[in-house]
């Protein structure tokens, strides 16, 4: 389940995506900024529920729908998006795409995501040393 739900996106967020494309999206997205957030977070205070870190990242959830839905929705995670594009060429057309190896938060996050993120860590006086 979504840490957001389309009223936010749509109203408070002010959102333009349908609700059928923030459907196809909103889990990943959720996900996509908890495994970002737990790389600054220490394995024994990491929980289940991105909800239960008590820490509002609800406008970056947003931001990565935007991000995800601009970059070829739920097929960003089937390895034929256009962020896996690696080539292409004219005169009858041929095109490639990258091995699918990268994590997917490595490939998804932009900066701003990344700054709401760890600004909302901070706050909390959760955040800790990268961890790999």
């Amino acid at each position: 389940m979504s840490y957001i739900d389309y009223q936010y996106y749509r109203d408070d967020y002010q959102g333009s995506a349908s609700e059928n494309d923030f459907n196809s999206v909103a889990n990943y997205s959720t996900d996509i900024v908890k495994l970002y957030m737990e790389r600054f977070i220490a394995s024994w205070n990491q929980q289940s529920n991105i909800e239960d870190y008590n820490c509002d990242v609800k406008r970056a959830i947003c931001y990565e729908i935007d991000y995800l839905l601009e970059n070829g929705g739920s097929s960003t995670f089937n390895g034929k998006s256009e962020l896996d594009l690696k080539s292409v060429k004219t005169e009858g057309f041929e095109y490639q795409y990258r091995s699918w190896n990268l994590v997917i938060y490595q490939k998804s996050l932009s900066n701003l995501r990344k700054c709401i993120i760890i600004l909302k860590l901070r706050l909390l006086e959760t955040l800790q040393k990268e961890l790999d």
